[in-house]
C-alpha cells in the first residue's frame, strides 16, 4: 500500500467491492497459498522474480489465470515466459510519483496471441499507450520539445501532461521550472516510440553508459546477460561493476 497509495489500486478495487489480500511479508509459498484459498485474480507489487525462482517445493498449481502487474524497466523476455508458465498474465505499466501512479499500460492486442513466442513477448515487454487519466503522453527532443518519429529506433526522453501529474517540487522554483521546461513534465527516462503508438523505455538519462564515444543502454546489455541460463538477476551501470 506504498508509493502514492498503492498507485490509488488499493481504493480502486474497494470501489469496485473487491477484496485486497495484503502480505506482510512476501515469501514466494504465502503468495501461491494465497491465490489459492482467496481467489486471487489480480496481483500487484509484481515480485516477478521472487516467485520464479522460489523452489518447485513453495509453488502450486493455480486453478485460473493471475494478472500480475509490473512497472518500471522492460522485463527480460525470460522472466515473461517463466512467470507465465506458471499461470501468470503480466501486463506492463509505467509510471512514476510524480504522475501519481500508471502514466502509461502496455494493453494487450488480441492478435498477439497469434505470434511466435519472442515476438509475443517482445511486445508484452513495452511499456505501451498512455493511462485514461492522463492528457498525453510522449516521447520528445527535451531542447526543441518536438515528438520523436514512431519508427521504434529513435530514443528521447519520456513526457507527461494531466491533472495527475504533479504541479511542481515543493518550494524549490529552480527544480519545478527546469522539471517542467517546454510546459511538460521530464520523466528523465529515456524511450522510443513504436509505429502502433506504443512506448517502448530503455534506460535512465543518467545510466547510459558512454564507451569510446558511443551511448549503450544498460538495460539492452542486461537484457543481452539475461539470456544466459545461468543468470538469475543482473544489473549494469557506468559507475560500478556488473552484479549477478
Amino acid at each position: 500500500m506504498f508509493h502514492c497509495n498503492g498507485w490509488c489500486l488499493i481504493w480502486g478495487l474497494a470501489a469496485l467491492g473487491g477484496t485486497n489480500i495484503c502480505l506482510r511479508h512476501l515469501f514466494p509459498k504465502e503468495i501461491f497459498d494465497n491465490i489459492v484459498l482467496n481467489k486471487v485474480t489480480h496481483m500487484g507489487g509484481a515480485p516477478t522474480v521472487l516467485i520464479i525462482n522460489s523452489p518447485p517445493s513453495n509453488q502450486r498449481p493455480l486453478p485460473h489465470k493471475v494478472d500480475i502487474m509490473t512497472g518500471g524497466a522492460p522485463l527480460p523476455l525470460q522472466i515473461i515466459s517463466k512467470i507465465e508458465e506458471l499461470w501468470f498474465r503480466v501486463s506492463h505499466l509505467y509510471g512514476l510519483a510524480e504522475t501519481y501512479g500508471p502514466g502509461t499500460s502496455c494493453i494487450r492486442k488480441p492478435e498477439w496471441d497469434t505470434l511466435p513466442c519472442e515476438e509475443r513477448l517482445k511486445l508484452k515487454a513495452r511499456q505501451g499507450v498512455q493511462h485514461i487519466g492522463l492528457q498525453e503522453v510522449d516521447v520528445k527532443d527535451s531542447v526543441t520539445m518536438n515528438s520523436v518519429p514512431a519508427d521504434g529506433m529513435t530514443i528521447d526522453e519520456i513526457m507527461f501532461k494531466g491533472n495527475t501529474v504533479m504541479s511542481g517540487s515543493l518550494k524549490d522554483k529552480k527544480a519545478t521550472e527546469e522539471t517542467f521546461a517546454g510546459g511538460w513534465f521530464q520523466s528523465g527516462d529515456l524511450a522510443v516510440k513504436h509505429p502502433d503508438g506504443y512506448v517502448e523505455a530503455k534506460d535512465r538519462l543518467n545510466d547510459i553508459i558512454i564507451s569510446g564515444g558511443k551511448d549503450i543502454s544498460s538495460i539492452e546489455m542486461e537484457m543481452i546477460l539475461y539470456r544466459h541460463p545461468a543468470v538469475i538477476e543482473a544489473a549494469m551501470g557506468d559507475k560500478h561493476p556488473l552484479h549477478f
